[in-house]
């Protein structure tokens, strides 16, 4: 019996795909999956923050001072958390 006949001897027009066979996912591949997602988070939140940062406060003399401590002090951690020290 291949794997498009059932029991019943009918043949399914559809192939099973592979990727829906139960595989355990080992921890280290969900967790890297997670910070990628996080990551681009927290970058699309960093883009948005600094252009509106430029954009409406682009008089204030703490605009560009507070967007370098964001990013280095966010960039830190995330990259602090990523290396698993």
């Amino acid at each position: 019996m291949n794997s498009t006949t059932t029991t019943s001897g009918y043949q399914s027009p559809f192939e099973t795909p592979l990727y829906t066979v139960s595989t355990p996912a080992d921890f280290s591949s969900v967790l890297t999956i997670a910070f990628f997602v996080i990551f681009f988070a927290w970058l699309a939140y960093t883009v948005i923050a600094v252009y509106h940062w430029f954009r409406y406060n682009h008089r204030s003399w703490i605009t560009v001072p507070a967007v370098a401590v964001h990013i280095l002090v966010s960039g830190f951690l995330i990259f602090y958390i990523a290396s698993g020290v």
